[in-house]
């Protein structure tokens, strides 16, 4: 009996199959580690670029994979599935050491424009209070850009100016991000696959 094989499966395949036992990436590292005056030549470069867009590769038909078969699953558990007890939104399918249960959520949005005519026919009837029995307001602040620069701009006492700048800074919470990687091609160069045969 043949299994078939889907195409992201075989992509995943042909992924692994451009990237070495020992990648140019982990000798570059540990040369690194080890000589503090290394320094990786051109092409080393060039081929952990192409490995890490290897690595890319592989994670987006890895993911491609994962919703195939999560979206597979959720339709074999919505036909043959039972509703829980308590959990009507939900239905489980169990195995005899597994089970799988989907859950469907509801999301909530608000139409603003249509939550101000509603506040605006409230007080017309006098009945304003209504308004906050059914929703809470809620203000939203954004930081102006030259918004470092205000204190500057403005003649203050030296305390108030103090006072001021250590509120502002207890407002603003600076967070630094994860690196971000991006690589461009200098010379454009494909990630080379390896072709496979299909099983007999």
């Amino acid at each position: 009996m043949t299994t078939a094989s889907t195409p992201a499966l075989e992509t995943i395949t042909g992924a692994y199959a451009s990237l070495p036992n020992t990648t140019v990436i982990e000798r570059v590292v540990a040369m690194s580690l080890a000589d503090s005056n290394y320094k990786p030549t051109d092409k080393d470069i060039d081929e952990c670029v192409l490995e890490y867009q290897a690595a890319q590769e592989l994670l987006r038909a890895a993911q491609d994979t994962h919703d195939e078969v999560k979206n597979r699953l959720i339709g074999i558990v919505r036909k043959h599935g039972s509703i829980p007890d308590g959990a009507s939104e939900s239905k489980r399918l169990s195995g005899t050491r597994n089970a799988a249960t989907v859950t469907v959520g509801k999301s909530t949005s608000l139409r603003e424009s249509a939550i101000g005519d509603l506040r605006e026919y409230l007080n017309e009837r006098n009945v304003p209070q209504l308004f906050g029995r059914m929703f809470s307001i809620e203000t939203k602040h954004k930081l102006v850009e030259s918004a470092h620069d205000v204190l500057a701009t403005v003649d203050l006492p030296k305390r108030t100016h103090d006072r001021i700048a250590q509120l502002f800074g207890v407002c603003i919470d600076v967070k630094t991000k994860a690196p971000v990687l991006k690589v461009d091609a200098i010379t454009p160069e494909k990630i080379k696959r390896t072709k496979r045969g299909k099983a007999a």
